[in-house]
């Protein structure tokens, strides 16, 4: 077994953690780059993916990210420590799979409303209703004979 200063510090270390969280703290071998980063706290990820939900379609940024996080989130659990826009970003899109995009909107313009579109299209039903009475009516009376 351990013994020394490093190893008695690492016991108090995890009491403290322990009696704070009410568990252990993570591995080490579970973060990157042997950090932790908020988003491993998982009330502070859980809150992070209601707001992202709760937001329209497209208007989610890192910089509104970054002021809820730090205004709202992080308040709320009692955490003193901010994230920057960079590290939004980086959220956004390694962590919760968010991809930045510039929203395109498929408008097709057929041009059916043009005037002289409007003028064909009244000739043309002016001239099926010429046509009407060659055009043979059934009745649900002679469907039942069908039958």
């Amino acid at each position: 077994m351990g013994k020394g200063v490093y190893f008695a510090r690492k016991i108090r270390y995890h009491e403290l953690y322990l009696l704070k969280h009410h568990h252990l703290p993570p591995r080490k071998e579970y973060t990157r780059h042997g950090q932790y980063s908020l988003l491993d706290n998982e009330a502070i990820l859980n809150d992070v993916r209601v707001y992202l939900a709760a937001q329209s379609l497209g208007t989610v940024t890192p910089r509104m990210l970054c002021h809820h996080v730090n205004h709202i989130i992080l308040p709320a659990l009692e955490i003193e420590a901010t994230i920057s826009e960079p590290t939004a970003v980086r959220w956004l899109k390694l962590r919760l799979g968010y991809e930045c995009k510039e929203a395109k909107k498929g408008i097709y313009v057929d041009g059916h409303e043009r005037p002289d579109v409007i003028k064909e299209r009244e000739g043309f039903i002016d001239q099926i209703d010429t046509y009407e009475r060659y055009v043979a009516h059934v009745s649900s009376r002679d469907n039942a004979d069908l039958t």
